[in-house]
């Protein structure tokens, strides 16, 4: 019994450098290089002084850097550690980098409620042609089949968004068309607009 555990004790000690190195790896790779956005997100998720407070503000700003990638588990972290407000200020903001606001439209399909993100979805995917857009449209194909508490605080809010979609349909690309018809029939199923 003993020798079993001097075995796995050394796979232990003999793996160790191997998982240390990976992990900074993780925190000092490429999208590490880039700072996290500097919007008020910090200020909004910090709880104090010190302590824990700065632990949060540490917290989210991983939270930014590990969703670079896209991935729905990191973006889903993300949506929880940064909330609604700040991933909209971060989509909206022209001045924010690309990969941060690709992954502040990303995630906020994974918030709990996505009716104060819609106004920004919507400009989004109804602006230009570039992968903003087609994100924001994803993300609208996300949210939309999902019932929300904040309906009921801000019915207009939805089709407000299925009106701005229709409004800006004759200037999207052709390519963009199928996936905002399909947001217009989510909408219209869910009695948000009315059929045309």
């Amino acid at each position: 019994m003993s020798r079993r555990y001097f075995v796995l004790f050394a796979i232990g000690v003999a793996c160790a450098p191997l998982v240390s190195a990976l992990a900074c790896k993780r925190t000092t790779g490429d999208a590490g290089d880039a700072p996290a956005p500097s919007t008020s997100l910090s200020a909004s998720t910090s709880t104090g002084g010190g302590g824990a407070g700065s632990s949060s503000v540490s917290s989210v700003a991983s939270a930014w850097v590990d969703a670079r990638e896209l991935d729905p588990l990191e973006l889903h972290r993300l949506a929880d550690r940064a909330g609604v407000d700040a991933l909209v200020e971060v989509a909206a903001d022209e001045h924010a980098g690309a990969d941060d606001r690709a992954s502040a439209i990303s995630a906020l399909a994974y918030v709990d409620d996505p009716t104060s993100a819609l106004g920004t979805l919507t400009r989004l995917a109804a602006s230009g042609s570039d992968a903003r857009a087609e994100l924001a449209l994803d993300t609208l194909l996300t949210v939309v089949p999902i019932r929300s508490l904040g309906e009921e605080s801000d019915p207009t809010a939805w089709r407000t968004c299925g009106e701005d979609l229709i409004a800006a349909l004759p200037i999207l690309p052709t390519a963009r068309h199928d996936k905002v018809a399909l947001v217009l029939r989510m909408l219209e199923g869910r009695g948000a607009i009315e059929a045309k």
